[in-house]
Parts: structure tokens; sequence; C-alpha cells
């Protein structure tokens, strides 16, 4: 609070919206010998979305570099991104797949989700020891494969069980696919899954329920709210676990599921350059909308729109074509256009 407290004083609430600021705070709280070494973990910065990785890479990479005496330790865990290595490539790094230990931690999380799953199901010995040895031998020391085995073990009944294990493939990508499949084959409207897919996917930045149900057109003729949402989540759950709803907002499982999905193992499921298009074409639709009056003027995406459209066709390329709902907005002189600027 002594280095906070006087940089608050002088900016106010502002202050908390400058990461280089922050940073700088963090830093000389970190340099204080009076309160000796301090450690800080970061985990799994490949999650991280673009902009934020690419500003703490920076500052590791300017803070760090060179011998300057500090009372800070960070440890950084994360998948070997180029983009990662090329920063902190100069830095000491291990495999931590090499580690005894690693092992150890996989058999811990087996017995953990076997144990809740057995108290649930009602497995018998037999049936936990035969999930206990699948779980081995398919997870191929990966964390997130059991996780997802586990909670597909959830929905079915113990007699289904060994079954549903000996039909999942091994490996990450592999589940990726068998899980979409399944999604795909059991939804009776297919190509909202891909829509949702594709929107989450090349989001600038994480979509609440609300800006997603928006984004997508789902149930825009629902006038109540609260049912319009809960339509919504109910279409989000049918993505089979490759995306979740944390905190209102809509987010990938993980890194690697937007990898399969971008990915030639998914046949390139998600187009990059055609889910931009899409939604750089949705935004300027609700900014046009939004400028007749034909649209509620609360609608939470026409901030996301008004920020956001612009990238988004700068990234689709030549995939973004100026629809003829959308002349007006690219007029040389464009009122439409202009009341956003």
């Amino acid at each position: 609070l002594d280095y906070l407290l006087p940089r608050y004083r002088e900016r106010g609430a502002k202050l908390f919206e400058s990461f280089d600021a922050l940073w700088e705070i963090f830093m000389t709280v970190a340099a204080d010998q009076s309160t000796g070494h301090k450690y800080c973990i970061i985990d799994a910065l490949d999650e991280c979305d673009r902009g934020s990785q690419e500003v703490l890479l920076r500052q590791f990479h300017d803070t760090f570099d060179g011998n300057r005496d500090l009372n800070l330790h960070i440890l950084v865990t994360s998948r070997p991104y180029s983009e990662i290595q090329e920063y902190l490539g100069q830095f000491l790094n291990t495999d931590l797949a090499i580690f005894p230990n690693a092992a150890r931690d996989i058999e811990t999380c087996i017995e953990e989700k076997l144990a809740k799953l057995s108290q649930r199901k009602h497995y018998t010995q037999k049936l936990k020891d035969q999930i206990r040895d699948l779980l081995r031998y398919k997870a191929e020391g990966t964390f997130l494969w059991i996780g997802l085995a586990c909670k597909e073990l959830e929905s079915v009944p113990s007699k289904d069980a060994l079954k549903l294990l000996q039909d999942m493939p091994k490996g990450l990508h592999s589940l990726y696919q068998r899980l979409l499949d399944t999604a795909l084959a059991q939804s009776p409207e297919p190509n909202i899954i891909k829509r949702i897919l594709s929107f989450v996917v090349v989001a600038l930045r994480p979509l609440s329920v609300d800006e997603l149900s928006s984004a997508c057109e789902l149930h825009q003729d629902e006038t109540d709210m609260e049912t319009r949402l809960q339509f919504t989540r109910e279409h989000v759950a049918s993505c089979r676990l490759m995306v979740k709803i944390q905190d209102d907002k809509i987010l990938l499982l993980h890194r690697s599921v937007k990898d399969f999905l971008t990915g030639a193992s998914s046949g390139c499921f998600v187009n990059t350059l055609d889910a931009n298009a899409d939604v750089a074409c949705r935004c300027v639709d609700l900014l046009v909308d939004d400028f007749h009056e034909i649209i509620d003027p609360d609608d939470d995406l026409v901030a996301y729109a008004i920020r956001s459209w612009f990238i988004h066709a700068r990234n689709a390329q030549s995939s973004f074509q100026v629809r003829e709902s959308h002349i007006e907005f690219f007029k040389v002189e464009s009122r439409c256009r202009d009341r956003w600027l």
C-alpha cells in the first residue's frame, strides 16, 4: 500500500487501466530490499490472449534482460510456441515432461477423478481398475485428456463407462474430433455450433452470453431476455466441452482447441479468414441498424462492433466483401459511419 496509494491519489481509478503503470509499481515493490526475495508464478502464458501476451513478454524481456540485481524471481509455464520462445528462450528453461514427478502427478489426477466418479456412479472395484488402466493408457500424460474423458464419463451409467472409454481415441486432437463429430451429429442445427465456435475462435476478447447471442443471431425474436440467454447457454453446452461459460463469458476450453479447430487435423473446421469476415459483417450490420434505430440501443455487442469491425475486416483480407446493405456505411462521406468515429 505504501507504493500503491501515492500513485492512486495522483491518478485515481485510471491507474488500474494502465499495465505499464501497474508493472512499474510491481517492480518497485519487488526491488524493496527490506522485504527479501519475491517469487511469482505465471501459469499457462500460452492461454493468455495475444495482445496481453505480447505486453507481458515485452516486459519480461526489457526487465530481466541483463544483469539487473532484482529480488524478484518469476516462473513461467507455457507450451513451447515460437512467439513465446523468441522472447524467453534466452532465460533458463526446461521441459516439465522430463521430470519423474510428472508421471506421479498424472497418477494422482487419475485417482482423484476416479474416486469422485466412483462415489457418484457406484463403480465396482473391477470396473474402477479397468477404467484406471484405460485412462493411464490413453491419456498419454495429458491432464486435459483425463479431465475431458472423466467429464464424458459423468454422463453415462456405469454399464456404459468402459465402452465409452474404449471408443475414445488417444491424443487431444483425436478426442476433440470425436467431441466435434458427436456435437454435430446430435444437434438439429449443426450450423449454429459451427458459427458459435467460429466466433469464439476469432473474437478479439471473450464475449458475454448476451453478446454471443447477438453476434450469432440466436433467438433474436425472443422478447424475454432471460429466456433468450438460457437458450443461448444451451447452444453453448451443445458444443460438447470445447467451449465453456465462465463468469458469463464464453471461452475456449483450452488454447489447443483453437489449434485443432483452425488446423489440418480438423480439416480447418474454422477458416479464420471466413470467420473474421462473418464477424466483421455482423458488426457492420449492427452499426447500420443502430444508426437507423432498428435495434435496441443498449445491445452489448454494439460497443464491441465499434471498436472491432475494422480489425476483423482487415484480418479477413479478401474474404471480407461489402454487402449491399453496407454500402451507405462505406461511402466516402457517410453519416452512418461518421457517427462512430
